[in-house]
């Protein structure tokens, strides 16, 4: 009897050494990818570039769940899903503050070639909102936010200096929406 639950204990030991904890989006999932954040304060979606008010930093709170991946080209992809349950804040009431934000950062924009730019993505999923946003340094992201039920939303994104995006857009939103389903909501 005592060997049977040696063997168990061993067992289960290496199978948890083996895990590791689950994450919105898998390294494999996108090509050339130089290093990884998977569920730190860092691991948040890129494609704001200038536009801090709809970062997902701001709305953040622990425990994180989010993966970001620096790409070969210095490019970023990445996708966090925001949660703020313990504070009341709903998905829609979320979702209206993020696009308060943008409308904001458009107002505050220099379109003129020189500056900054923001403008909103078309041809999106039934309530989701994007960007378009541009700095002067010549970087450019495309970012979405979208709920994913009453107290969640799914920020999911790009930035490059690069003429063509890193990623596909929408299939980068599949594969970060197909990660949360995955992860079970966190509670409040």
């Amino acid at each position: 009897m005592r060997r049977g639950w040696l063997t168990l204990v061993v067992v289960v030991t290496s199978l948890a050494a083996c895990s590791s904890p689950p994450v919105l989006l898998d390294e494999g999932a996108v090509d050339d990818v130089a290093s990884a954040e998977q569920n730190t304060e860092f691991a948040i979606a890129p494609g704001w570039t200038w536009c801090s008010a709809i970062s997902p930093s701001g709305t953040m709170r622990e425990p994180y769940t989010g993966s970001r991946f620096e790409l070969d080209d210095g490019s970023s992809v990445g996708a966090t899903v925001l949660d703020r349950r313990a504070e009341g804040l709903t998905s829609a009431k979320l979702l209206g503050d993020l696009v308060a934000d943008a409308d904001q950062c458009t107002l505050e924009a220099r379109p003129d070639g020189l500056g900054t730019s923001i403008e909103p993505l078309t041809d999106l999923e039934q309530d989701a909102h994007g960007w378009r946003t541009r700095d002067p340094e010549g970087r450019w992201g495309e970012y979405v936010v979208v709920p994913l039920d009453e107290w969640r939303v799914l920020a999911y994104g790009f930035v490059t200096r690069s003429e063509e995006p890193p990623v596909d857009l929408d299939e980068l939103g599949e594969l970060a929406r197909e990660g949360a389903e995955r992860l079970a909501p966190t509670e409040g």
